[in-house]
C-alpha cells in the first residue's frame, strides 16, 4: 500500500471523510456531523417556538368562563336561596 492510502486508512475511513461533515468550510463547527449542529438548531428552534407560543396565550382573551367547582358551585346556590 502506498503511504497515502495507509494515511488515510489511519486517520479513519478509506482516504474520504465520513457522512456528514463538511472539510473546508467556513462553517464554525466543521468538526461535527452536519446532523449535530442542526439538532442544535432545532432545539435552540423549538424553545423558541415554546417560549412565544406561552407569550402569546398569556396575551389572548379567555374564550371559556372560569372553572367553578362544585362545591364552590353549591355554595353560590345557596346564597342565593338563602337570600
Amino acid at each position: 500500500m502506498s503511504p497515502a492510502i495507509l494515511s488515510g486508512i489511519l486517520r479513519g475511513g478509506l482516504g474520504r471523510q465520513s457522512e456528514g461533515c463538511r472539510p473546508n468550510s467556513t462553517f464554525p463547527y466543521t468538526h461535527l456531523p452536519t446532523v449535530h449542529v442542526m439538532n442544535r438548531r432545532k432545539k435552540a428552534k423549538q424553545i423558541f417556538e415554546k417560549k412565544l407560543k406561552k407569550a402569546k396565550a398569556k396575551l389572548d382573551p379567555r374564550k371559556k368562563p372560569r372553572y367553578v367547582a362544585k362545591a364552590d358551585r353549591e355554595k353560590a346556590v345557596e346564597g342565593e336561596a338563602g337570600t
